[in-house]
């Protein structure tokens, strides 16, 4: 499931948001019922100016009127309370090479008969 998508953002899902400002408020309520918050720092890889070499982690054009292409299924969901100290923001990346091996062919898509999804990383530092 991509981060914009209902499960990933409504209350009764994950309750998800791109925005760490939001995400460290902890909780909101709605409808007398509180429900917390988890940061998704993979929005960050949306776009043309996003962060890293690929816009998702699993690529998949389809021939309908919605065709994202890349999709974000591989994602990191942090709770408010491991941000300052323990979540690396600036270490999470999508991994497009291991070693000397490129994960994604010359039009930028992940090669057939490696993986069909690209792997992540991220530190998480010990307090």
């Amino acid at each position: 499931m991509n981060p914009f998508q209902d499960a990933m953002i409504q209350t009764t899902g994950l309750h998800s948001t791109f925005d760490k400002r939001i995400a460290c408020k902890g909780s909101r309520i709605v409808r007398e019922k509180t429900y917390n918050y988890f940061y998704n720092p993979m929005w960050s890889f949306y776009g043309e100016y996003g962060k890293g070499d690929v816009n998702g982690t699993y690529y998949k054009p389809v021939n309908k009127p919605v065709d994202f292409g890349w999709n974000m299924f591989d994602q990191v969901l942090v709770r408010p309370s491991l941000l300052a100290n323990v979540f690396d923001e600036s270490s999470l990346k999508i991994i497009t090479q291991i070693g000397s091996v490129n994960l994604l062919n010359n039009n930028n898509v992940i090669k057939k008969g490696l993986s069909d999804h690209l792997p992540i990383e991220f530190n998480l530092n010990n307090i």
